[in-house]
């Protein structure tokens, strides 16, 4: 997963850092070895425990940040999760409409290919009205589809779906 030279630069990084710490620690020492009374001693140590003090809410603070990142990056994840979902679910039902318009359009191209055959004998007429009305609907649905510019499309998305404009999957939307 990580390349040795990652791992060598993060090593020597680390080694850094404990060095400096150790010349730190050194120089704290020396200074509290040089105090000439106890008050000086005293003041040290506590200049000493209030850094620690800093520090420990500095980490505080840094480790409830993550925490809420993480949170974050959890529910952004279900989102994204949700939205593929989604999608997957819209191209599904466009395959049923596609194949649904191949059905329909071989059924009334048998009809009007057979002579023979009235509509009277297979469908009623107002059925038969219908269909071509719903192939034809269906036909310009497929045409719009595949003619749209990206914004006609998440338009559209919204008008069927009745997305809200400042939810996360208009964001989505509007990024695409």
């Amino acid at each position: 997963m990580y390349s040795s030279h990652t791992l060598v630069s993060e090593l020597v990084r680390l080694l850094h850092k404990a060095l400096e710490a150790a010349q730190q620690e050194k120089r704290t020492s020396k200074q509290f070895l040089a105090a000439a009374g106890e008050q000086e001693r005293l003041e040290l140590v506590r200049h000493k425990e209030r850094c620690i003090a800093d520090l420990d809410s500095r980490l505080e603070a840094l480790l409830k940040d993550k925490e809420e990142l993480e949170q974050r990056l959890a529910m952004q994840d279900c989102q994204v999760n949700e939205l593929q979902q989604h999608v997957q679910l819209m191209m599904e039902k466009n395959n049923a409409k596609q194949e649904v318009i191949l059905k329909l359009s071989e059924q009334v191209a048998a009809c009007m290919a057979d002579p023979q055959r009235t509509v009277a004998n297979s469908m009623g007429t107002e059925t038969f009205c219908r269909l071509q009305e719903k192939i034809e609907h269906l036909k310009v649905i497929l045409k719009v589809t595949f003619t749209l510019q990206p914004w006609e499309v998440r338009q559209l998305l919204f008008q069927e779906t009745r997305v809200k404009p400042h939810s996360f999957f208009w964001f989505c939307l509007t990024t695409m």
